[in-house]
């Protein structure tokens, strides 16, 4: 029984240590620019790694002319946050009906709300005053998200500055189909649930407590 025992939690140690290689090395294929439009157009995204989040839901990520691409393909209208780390800070990436950046630096066993979300980008059009908006707002803030009713509603598309460096990096998603109903990668929504407020509370939570090593550590593939 000690010998199963041992076989047993040696496996299960095995298990984990290899979960954790595989997102510490997540490859990004290297693909074609999507436009960011809120419509993943047939084929648009044919080049990139398909991650599950659901039985119905799915995350697709390429790089591209120094960005990291995300498509979302939902059940419904929803939330998307995209959390980065870039060195000691962790950028939320928010986009509903409107598009913010906020930041949190690491502050002993945490981290500190340094700037909260500033909401830009209301526009639903394509007219080119919004267009301009939304450029202005990828150039400042190195990031440009789809809000809500811009392209499909159940479709998410992401531009996301990204230079030679791995990105750590955790995808959370809030689907409002009934009550909220949130979807994450690579850690399942349990692990993720501590940082919903961060989607849906406000004000913004003045402290939290990420744990950035069981985020996913992206890398440039070709």
């Amino acid at each position: 029984m000690a010998r199963t025992r041992l076989v047993l939690v040696v496996t299960a140690a095995c298990l984990v240590f290899a979960g954790a290689a595989l997102f510490a090395h997540t490859l990004i294929p290297q693909g074609s620019a999507p436009v960011i439009d809120g419509t993943l157009t047939e084929g648009e995204w044919n080049d990139a790694l398909s991650v599950p989040l659901s039985d119905a839901a799915s995350l697709f990520l390429k790089h591209a002319g120094g960005y990291l691409y995300l498509g979302i393909q939902a059940t419904s209208m929803g939330v998307g946050s995209p959390l980065v780390v870039r060195g000691d800070e962790v950028l939320v990436l928010h986009a509903s009906a409107a598009l913010a950046t906020a930041f949190y630096v690491r502050d002993g066993d945490a981290w500190t709300l340094r700037q909260d979300f500033v909401w830009q980008c209301r526009s639903t059009g394509f007219a080119a005053a919004a267009q301009n908006e939304r450029a202005r707002f990828l150039q400042q803030n190195g990031w440009l998200g789809t809000i809500g009713y811009l392209g499909d509603p159940n479709q998410f598309e992401y531009e996301i500055a990204w230079g030679d460096e791995p990105l750590t990096f955790l995808f959370l998603f809030a689907d409002f189909t009934d009550t909220i109903h949130l979807l994450s990668w690579p850690i399942p929504p349990a692990d993720a649930a501590r940082y919903e407020t961060i989607i849906t509370a406000s004000p913004t939570p003045p402290r939290m407590q990420f744990d950035t090593g069981s985020w996913a550590t992206l890398q440039k593939g070709d």
